[in-house]
């Protein structure tokens, strides 16, 4: 069994660290005792910088290898603080929730993976962009790229007015916005050099989630890229159902689909092998420590309480700060609400 992730390689043979790069990979061997293993747990632990935290799981008490390594990595703060910033910047109702908590993981790695590509003139799409995503003019004011947005709700007509707000008259040029269905609109084929879906694909009912992911793995150009960002509780395949209207789909006495958590298996069989797209890179992300997300930001407050949720939601970037971060391994938790914080960030390209 072997896996690949941002942040080194795990071999059944062998337990190999390494944390963006900065360590040396090390390794356990059979012949070596388990107080060995221990101890060399214990070092590569005690010389972990602040970047990452680990959970250490003792060796084989028979064979002597080190399990495994947990590798945590916080967000960028620099490039939160830069989209923060600019989402704030698009109305002033932004500066009193701040940007939304998951968002707090998903757009700083994103724009630091894409960052490269900034220099270049190029085509962008972004899948489900809503009222409120504020990645599109984020974008136009970094780029020269032409930015396409596409949702299948008016709400989507709100980054028309932020791309005026950021840009002016000269986003005109550059800046478009589509209200239509992905799956039936008439977008040209290999027209993309990138393309964004940020936790939009678990909202597609029944099979549908994998039909988007072949419909635009064809809008991509090859050799171009493609993020997609998701929610998952791995061992925990779940669609979620409401007994109330949301996204557009009416309650009518049947329960309305509302999103779904994927697994591993999900998230391979159901996304990323239909889309024939090859992936570059996986991390995920999530509490891993205390449920903030779950236990505070989403716990119900009776009603005279609800107001006192406008002293802290400014503050979620700070929060996520403190207790959001990055792992080669997925949360798996059988108690996961409906809504939640843990997902996962593929990076992938068109060959």
């Amino acid at each position: 069994m072997h896996s690949r992730s941002t942040f080194g390689e795990v071999d059944g043979d062998n337990s190999i660290v390494a944390i963006w790069g900065n360590l040396r990979p090390r390794k356990t061997t059979a012949k070596a005792p388990a107080r060995r293993a221990c101890s060399r747990a214990v070092f590569i632990a005690s010389h972990m910088t602040d970047t990452a935290k680990t959970r250490i799981r003792l060796p084989d008490r028979d064979t002597g290898y080190l399990d495994a390594l947990e590798l945590r990595v916080p967000i960028n703060r620099i490039t939160l603080s830069e989209i923060s910033a600019h989402f704030a910047s698009l109305r002033p109702e932004n500066r009193l929730h701040g940007l939304n908590y998951e968002r707090c993981a998903e757009l700083p790695f994103v724009i630091d993976r894409l960052r490269p590509l900034f220099g270049e003139r190029l085509t962008y799409l972004d899948i489900g962009s809503g009222g409120e995503s504020p990645l599109p003019t984020y974008l136009l004011r970094a780029t020269q790229w032409e930015i396409h947005c596409i949702d299948k709700f008016d709400w989507v007509r709100s980054q028309e007015t932020y791309a005026a707000r950021v840009m002016g008259r000269s986003a005109s040029d550059r800046f478009s916005v589509q209200v239509d269905d992905l799956l039936t609109a008439d977008l040209p084929e290999s027209t993309f050099d990138v393309i964004t879906n940020i936790s939009v694909i678990e909202h597609f009912p029944g099979s549908t989630d994998s039909e988007a992911m072949v419909r635009s793995a064809r809008l991509l150009k090859p050799g171009g890229t493609y993020v997609l960002t998701t929610l998952m509780n791995d061992g925990f395949f779940k669609e979620h159902f409401v007994q109330h209207g949301v996204y557009g789909e009416e309650y009518r006495a049947a329960p309305v689909f509302y999103q779904r958590h994927y697994d591993v298996a999900a998230l391979e069989q159901r996304l990323l092998a239909p889309s024939g797209l090859r992936e570059v890179e996986r991390v995920y992300f999530g509490d891993y420590g205390f449920q903030f997300f779950e236990r505070v930001l989403q716990r119900r407050l009776p009603g005279p309480l609800k107001a006192l949720r406008a002293l802290y939601k400014w503050a979620t970037p700070h929060f996520a700060r403190r207790f959001l971060t990055y792992s080669d391994r997925p949360i798996s938790r059988a108690d996961m609400s409906t809504n939640t914080a843990a997902g996962v960030i593929v990076m992938l390209t068109k060959p």
